[in-house]
Formats: structure tokens, sequence, C-alpha cells
């Protein structure tokens, strides 16, 4: 979280709620970007350098996307809605969750682009219904996440929120379910099956498929086969469990197995140059959460906007160090990572 946003941040949440914010630390995703090193080029280089990019086809700002946090509205009534705010004005995708408590017609009102990610949880044709009703109110990509697959007791201690029972404790509805949050979970009605049938569902309804939590080569070579557009190396920010390997050390493996299918890197972005480090390592693009709340709750849509810009920024410098014109020419040729 960056430092200026911490006093207005603990002000205004519970302490709990700001430990969560916070995640878990040390973040092995934030650590290991902050490991890779950038190798500078000589005598070569552009006038002019920008940070546009097409994320899934998509033309827009820059290789970011607002990820999703479930509980909107216990950061702040206004919470997401800046963020949707933000998107709009930097041209990013917004990732919405469906244990959000703002409408989901809101929020595609606000936003240029906006995802819905739905948990692999509970009958399929719930999720498959879930998922028709999102694209026909707007949403043009569903993101499936497909960690946390079961119930398995309590987590250990310092990790993770009880985010359904606080979404819960305040009365409201979420996108996923008008009764609060949908209590499923993946097993046993899920399987690799489930995944391919829910894309034929998105595909049909125009939308497109990105499925969330795979970090082994294999599992995104099944992804790939089943038709997902794009693939999210996440590690849910360490949530579930604080001994998950990182992201940016799966990247080329994951981008390896993918075969051309846009591979996204989810968690421990803090900064521009961290961006430039995950498509360095392959990434079509970087998502962005944890920072981007933190600014909302501090300073609303004008501290979300202003933060992405410095991301962008930060992005255009390290894209002009290493002599590329756009982000979309970094390779791994630029950057030295831990071995």
């Amino acid at each position: 979280m960056e430092r200026r946003y911490w006093g207005e941040v603990e002000r205004r949440l519970a302490p709990g709620l700001v430990d969560y914010l916070i995640g878990q630390q040390p973040d092995v995703n934030q650590r290991d970007y902050a490991g890779v090193r950038i190798v500078p080029t000589a005598l070569a280089g552009h006038a002019e350098v920008g940070v546009d990019h097409a994320v899934l086809g998509r033309p827009g700002g820059g290789p970011l996307i607002i990820g999703p946090f479930a509980g909107d509205r216990l950061f702040g009534e206004r919470c997401l809605l800046d963020l949707a705010v933000a998107a709009r004005e930097v041209d990013v995708p917004l990732c919405v969750s469906e244990m959000s408590v703002t409408p989901l017609a809101q929020l595609v009102a606000e936003a240029p682009e906006c995802w819905l990610q739905i948990r692999a949880a509970g009958p399929f044709d719930d999720v498959a219904a879930l998922a028709r009703r999102a694209i026909d109110e707007g949403v043009g990509t569903i993101v499936l996440s497909v960690q946390a697959v079961a119930p398995l007791g309590p987590l250990p201690p310092g990790v993770g929120y009880p985010v359904d029972d606080s979404i819960d404790a305040i009365g409201e509805g979420t996108i996923g379910s008008p009764s609060g949050v949908r209590r499923a979970f993946a097993l046993p009605q899920w399987g690799w099956d489930g995944l391919e049938r829910l894309t034929g569902v998105v595909r049909d309804g125009g939308g497109r498929m990105v499925v969330k939590g795979l970090l082994r080569p294999e599992d995104v070579r099944r992804a790939v086969g089943a038709g997902v557009d794009a693939v999210m190396a996440s590690n849910t920010g360490g949530r579930h469990f604080d001994r998950l390997v990182s992201v940016p050390s799966r990247l080329a493996g994951l981008v390896d197995a993918a075969d051309g299918v846009p591979v996204l890197a989810d968690g421990g972005i803090r900064r521009g140059v961290d961006v430039a480090a995950a498509l360095g390592l392959g990434a079509h693009a970087a998502v962005v959460v944890r920072p981007l709340v933190a600014a909302a709750v501090a300073e609303g849509a004008d501290g979300a906007v202003a933060l992405l810009r410095s991301y962008l920024g930060e992005l255009r410098r390290v894209c002009a160090d290493l002599g590329v014109a756009a982000p979309a020419e970094l390779t791994a040729d630029g950057f030295v990572a831990p071995a």
C-alpha cells in the first residue's frame, strides 16, 4: 500500500479490514517483482513512447486491469463506483467480484469495459445463469476463479478475513445472490468439463472467457484446450494460504504452456516497473487490486486515477530505458530475475 494512504485508510476502516487490505507480509508476489532488475539499452530508442495497450483485443489506456475484491461497501459506500470512474478516466478494464454489493448495472454504466469474476462453485446451472445475466447487462468478459475449491476448515491465524459474514451483517445482497453471498464450493460439482461448458455458454452470449488461479503449466494447457480466451495467473494474493508459490516465479512457464493465448498476471503489482516486469516475463497485462482500493478509500476516484497514471508514467519510463515504443514490445531481454 502507498504510504500516503495509510493514515486515512486506518482512520476509516476497522483494524481487521486494514490488515486484510494490506495482505500477507511478506507478499511473495511483491517480493519477487521487486527482485527483477532492468537491463537498459544504449543509443537506441524512440522520440515518443506510448503506453496505450489493447487488452484482449480492446484498445485502451494501458496494460492494466483493475482487479476484483469482495464486499466493496465494507470499504466505503462508493469505493467500487470510484474505481469504475477511474477505469473510465484511464480507459482500462474493471473486473468486479460476484461478491460485490454495488449493483452490476451501475458499474457497467460507469466503466467502459466491465468484467465479472464468478467462482467455480455450486451447481453449474447457477453459475451459467449468472454469466448469462451479466453478459445481458453489458459485461464483456467472465472470469472464472478456480481456486479455493473446497471447505477445509478455519484459515491459518492471520490469513484472510471473514468477508462473507461481514457482507451478511450489513444485510445487503450481492451481484451473485440477492440474499447475500453464494455459500458454495467447487467440489464435487466442478471439473474441467465445467470450464469447457461455461466457456461455450459465455461464447454463445458474445462474451470472452478468462480462467483465474492457474499456476501449473499442465493446467494452463487444459484451459487452453477448453477454449478460454485468456488465463489469469493468480495465487489470490495469499489470502487463502500463505505458502503459495508466487506469480512472477511461474509466469514464463505458464506463458510457454499457453501457446499464444494471453496470460494475465494478478497480484503483487505495486509500481509501474512491476507492470513492466510482468510484461517482460510474458504477461499480456497486469491486474492491480489492493493499492487501488486503498487509494479509493483514502482519496476517492481522484486518488485511484492518480495512482493508475503514476503506474503508467513509470511504465513509460521503463519502456524508454529499454528502447521500445510501447509496452507490447517489452521482452525478457530487458530484465534479470533473481536466480
